[in-house]
């Protein structure tokens, strides 16, 4: 009790007061056995025996009663360090602890009132109660813990609040030293997307919403939202969803047995939405999977016009610098016209040198079946089913020419062919490349191309 109380001094004037439950004042926390605490005003706290006994009073550190102001805390209110005291073996005993960072920061309870058991650790804060620790907040208005276990609890309404984002819920438990925890019921806004959920699981480097949905809609029935048993989200990384069902509102259009996406900075792998004048509006996502060996990845699209539009590609494991992809499903392109690829193959070579010059050269080829619908194509004026081939070779000159004035020229030029089985068509077409690279400062260069296609 002695270093507690120090800790406690040290921190601010705080008045200490053993108080029955005189008018005006809240009566102290009851016992397990539901008896009312009783207040002992012949003995002082600073000289208390410190037996784990919960029957015994409790000292009572009335923050609202004169207490001056301290760093930016509210005048009514004084940190108390929940970790000081036991900090420096605690770091002696755990050093084989998995933590973060934040652990090693001190956690600190903020509230109009603070109940201590200074034998067993039992900790009851009343009034706009506020657990931090570094960037983590835990807010409620009544909080239970025990600074012994380094536990909080909050049974009623509370949030949780990380540098990723927000969770409102209601039974949140969090262990400070552990950076872990579960919240009841929630909704939320984390690595900038709308959640909700029955249950969290917090923990240093990731979040876990069991039976939950994500989404970018504030709506309170979302246009569209992934929702899914198990959903492990990993700020940054990646996300992991235990079998995904994606909604338009409350129409499922797919679902996934596991489904993984990289996260970005800003979200990462979520819905594109938006609007064009021949398309309508429309909404589009992408899915990874891997069958066998093999990645894959699937797109559902939504559109107004013409509707529902699927595709699948894959890589082709080519070796020695090849690429190829696999495409299959519905297609736009960019003058919004769609085609249907059953399916196509697309190949690349490596860039060669040509020689000891600085040329270089690549080939390229494109074969695959094409059907055409002049609804959703305005290329074609009656339903076609096509082989399409197309046939390309690229030169690039790789070495800078110098204009002067701080510019250099790079230029390249090609040669392709496109075949169609439907109506024994050959399009031969010759392309020319060139771009001018201008340093005008340290911090500023401006580049300005050119492009010409010739049939």
């Amino acid at each position: 009790m002695k270093r507690l109380s120090g800790v406690l001094l040290a921190l601010a004037a705080v008045t200490v007061l053993w108080t029955g439950t005189a008018a005006g004042q809240e009566p102290l926390p009851a016992t397990a056995d539901g008896s009312q605490l009783q207040a002992d005003t012949a003995q002082s706290p600073v000289q208390s025996t410190g037996e784990a006994d919960d029957r015994q009073p409790l000292p009572t550190w009335d923050l609202t009663a004169g207490v001056p102001v301290v760093s930016n805390v509210d005048s009514r209110r004084q940190p108390y360090n929940v970790v000081a005291g036991r900090q420096q073996e605690d770091r002696q005993q755990d050093q084989g602890r998995r933590r973060r960072a934040a652990v090693e920061q001190q956690a600190t309870l903020v509230a109009e009132k603070i109940y201590i058991n200074d034998g067993n650790g039992n900790v009851y804060a009343r009034g706009d109660v506020r657990l931090t620790q570094g960037e983590v907040e835990v807010k409620g208005d009544r909080i239970d813990g025990n600074i012994q276990a380094n536990t909080v609890q909050i049974d009623g309404t509370a949030s949780y609040r990380d540098p990723h984002g927000w969770l409102e819920g209601t039974a949140i438990w969090y262990n400070y030293d552990l950076s872990t925890g579960r919240i009841g019921r929630f909704d939320g806004h984390y690595n900038n997307q709308f959640i909700v959920g029955e249950q969290a699981e917090i923990y240093p480097d990731r979040l876990v919403v069991r039976n939950g949905y994500m989404t970018r809609c504030p709506a309170h029935i979302p246009d569209y939202r992934m929702q899914a048993d198990v959903i492990e989200i990993w700020p940054g990384r990646e996300i992991i969803a235990y079998n995904a069902r994606w909604f338009i509102k409350d129409v499922e259009i797919v679902s996934q047995a596991v489904y993984r996406a990289a996260l970005d900075e800003e979200g990462g792998n979520y819905p594109q939405v938006g609007y064009n004048d021949v398309d309508g509006a429309w909404i589009r996502q992408a899915f990874s999977a891997q069958i066998g060996q093999q990645p894959v990845q699937f797109v559902v699209a939504y559109l107004t016009n013409p509707g529902l539009a699927l595709q699948l590609n894959s890589d082709l494991p080519f070796g020695g610098g090849w690429r190829g992809t696999v495409h299959a499903g519905s297609y736009e392109d960019s003058q919004y016209n769609w085609i249907q690829k059953w399916p196509e193959v697309d190949i690349d070579s490596p860039v060669w040198q040509l020689g000891d010059t600085p040329v270089t050269y690549s080939i390229s080829a494109v074969l695959g079946w094409w059907h055409q619908d002049p609804r959703f194509n305005r290329s074609v004026s009656a339903v076609t089913d096509s082989f399409h081939q197309y046939y390309a070779i690229y030169f690039n000159y790789g070495r800078p020419v110098p204009l002067g004035w701080n510019s250099s020229l790079y230029f390249g030029t090609g040669y392709n062919v496109t075949l169609e089985s439907h109506n024994h068509s050959t399009i031969q077409a010759y392309a020319l490349d060139a771009s001018v690279w201008t340093t005008l400062s340290p911090q500023v260069s401006m580049l300005n191309g050119y492009h010409y296609t010739t049939n």
